[in-house]
C-alpha cells in the first residue's frame, strides 16, 4: 500500500485499511493535515473507536465530530 503507515507496537489492534479510512473520513473535515494527525495517534491507539477519539477534538463543529466520531 502506498502511504502505508509504519507501526511497531506489537498490540496495536487497528488494520491499515481502517487507518485509511479514518485518515479519509478526518480529511473530509481537516483537508491533508489529517494524514499526520492520524498516523500520530494511531502509534497509541488499541482500537478504531479509540482513534476516532483521540481525533475528534481537532473538529471544531460539533455535528461533524458527532459524525466523524460514528464512522460516518
Amino acid at each position: 500500500l502506498s502511504g502505508s503507515l509504519s507501526r511497531s507496537s506489537p498490540g496495536l489492534m487497528i488494520g491499515e485499511a481502517e487507518i485509511e479510512r479514518v485518515q479519509q473520513d478526518l480529511a473530509r473535515y481537516l483537508g491533508p493535515i489529517a494524514k499526520v494527525l492520524v498516523r500520530r495517534a494511531a502509534a497509541s491507539a488499541t482500537s478504531t473507536a479509540a482513534l476516532r477519539e483521540a481525533l475528534a477534538p481537532h473538529i471544531d463543529h460539533p455535528a461533524e465530530r458527532a459524525s466523524f466520531l460514528a464512522g460516518r
